[in-house]
C-alpha cells in the first residue's frame, strides 16, 4: 500500500473542516441578530364572535354513532384548529354574543406569536359569561359588523351561531341594519344538527336541571302578542286566535341549526354562509380567498440560519472523522516479522 499524498489530503480535510466550522459560527452569530425577511403574502384578520346563549349548550349527534358534542364545544375546537392553520402574519380577535349585542374581549393579535394567549381565551369561553337571557341573532350580527368595521377595513367578521332567535322574530318585521351592507366582509358559521333537540336547563355550576319546557319560553314573536293591556288586541297584522294557535303548537323550546334563516341573513348583509359540521369546515372557511388581505409579512430567518448551522456542524464532524482515519493510516507501520538474512530472497 502506498501512502503518498496523505499529508496533502489531510491538509485539505482539515482546511475543509475549518471552513465549515467558520461558516456555521457565522450563521449562528447572524441568527442571534434576529434577522427577518419581508415578503408579500396573503394573510387574514378575523373578528370571531362566539354565540354563548343557552341553545349553544345543546349536544348534537351529526351521525347515529356519534357522541353528542355541545355546539359551543364544537365551535371552540373549530376556532382553535382554524386559527392554528392560518399563515403567520394573520390576526385573530375574539368577541362574545348574548342578548342583542356582541362584546369584544380580545382585539386582533398575530396568530403565530400569540397562539397560546388566543387558546387560553378561547378555552375560557363559557355560557355562564352570558349577561342576558335572550338571543337576538340579527341584532348580534349587526353589532359584530359594527365592531369589525371599527377595528379597521381589513377586519372580517366570523359569527359562530346556531341561528336560534329567542324570542322568535316576526317574519315581516326583522331588525334593519343601519350600516353599509358589504362594507365588512365575513361569514356566518352555522353550528348544530338538523333535528330539533331540547335545550338543557343548567344551574350556575353547570349541573343539568332538565330541559326548558314549552310553557317556559316565548313561542311567538313579541310584536304578535300585542301591547300589554287589559283588552286583548291584535298587533302587526296577526289575529288573536292565530297567535293562540301558534303558541299552542310552538317548538321554540327545541333547538336546531336554523340554516335557512342564517343563509337569508347572510345574503341580506352580503356575507358568506358556511355550515360547520366539523373542525375542517371552519378551517377552510377562514382561508376563503375573498377574506384574504395582501400584506408584507416579516419572516423570521432564525430557524433557517440555525438549521443550516447545525448541518454545517454535522458536515464538519464527518470531515473530522475522515481526517482522523487518514492520519491513523499515514502513521501506521508494516507488521515486523523475523529478519531476513542477507542474500536470502524475500518470499513474501
Amino acid at each position: 500500500m502506498s501512502f503518498a499524498g496523505l499529508p496533502g489530503r489531510r491538509s485539505r480535510l482539515a482546511s475543509g473542516q475549518l471552513g465549515l466550522l467558520t461558516l456555521a459560527l457565522a450563521l449562528a452569530v447572524a441568527a442571534l441578530a434576529r434577522p427577518v425577511l419581508p415578503l408579500s403574502s396573503e394573510v387574514f384578520r378575523h373578528l370571531i364572535v362566539f354565540d354563548i346563549t343557552q341553545s349553544m349548550n345543546v349536544g348534537d349527534a351529526m351521525h347515529p354513532d356519534d357522541v353528542p358534542t355541545t355546539r359551543l364545544a364544537l365551535a371552540k375546537d373549530a376556532v382553535l384548529e382554524a386559527t392554528a392553520a392560518l399563515p403567520c402574519g394573520s390576526e385573530i380577535g375574539l368577541a362574545l354574543f348574548t342578548g342583542h349585542r356582541a362584546f369584544l374581549v380580545l382585539a386582533p393579535v398575530e396568530v403565530c406569536a400569540n397562539y397560546a394567549d388566543i387558546s387560553s381565551v378561547v378555552d375560557a369561553v363559557d355560557w355562564r359569561m352570558a349577561w342576558a337571557a335572550r338571543s337576538e341573532i340579527a341584532k348580534g350580527v349587526h353589532s359584530g359588523l359594527t365592531i369589525a368595521k371599527a377595528l379597521g377595513p381589513t377586519t372580517s367578521l366570523v359569527f359562530v351561531t346556531d341561528g336560534h332567535e329567542a324570542p322568535p322574530l316576526h317574519a315581516e318585521l326583522r331588525p334593519r341594519f343601519s350600516g353599509d351592507r358589504g362594507a365588512v366582509r365575513g361569514l356566518l358559521a352555522g353550528v348544530g344538527g338538523p333535528v330539533p333537540v331540547p335545550i338543557p336547563k343548567l344551574d350556575p355550576q353547570g349541573r343539568n336541571l332538565g330541559h326548558w319546557g314549552a310553557d317556559e319560553v316565548i313561542q311567538v314573536d313579541e310584536l304578535s302578542l300585542g301591547r300589554p293591556t287589559d283588552i286583548p288586541e291584535s298587533y302587526a297584522g296577526d289575529e288573536t286566535g292565530d297567535v293562540a294557535a301558534r303558541i299552542a303548537s310552538g317548538t321554540e323550546h327545541l333547538s336546531m341549526l336554523r340554516e335557512g334563516y342564517l343563509r337569508s341573513l347572510a345574503n341580506e348583509l352580503r356575507l358568506h354562509y358556511r355550515r360547520v359540521g366539523d373542525t375542517v369546515d371552519l378551517k377552510q372557511a377562514l382561508q376563503h380567498p375573498e377574506l384574504a388581505n395582501d400584506a408584507d409579512v416579516s419572516r423570521d430567518l432564525r430557524p433557517l440560519l440555525a438549521g443550516t448551522a447545525a448541518l454545517l456542524l454535522a458536515g464538519s464532524y464527518l470531515l473530522s472523522g475522515r481526517w482522523r482515519r487518514g492520519r491513523s493510516a499515514g502513521t501506521s507501520r508494516p507488521e515486523q516479522g523475523v529478519p531476513v538474512p542477507a542474500g536470502v530472497p524475500d518470499r513474501a
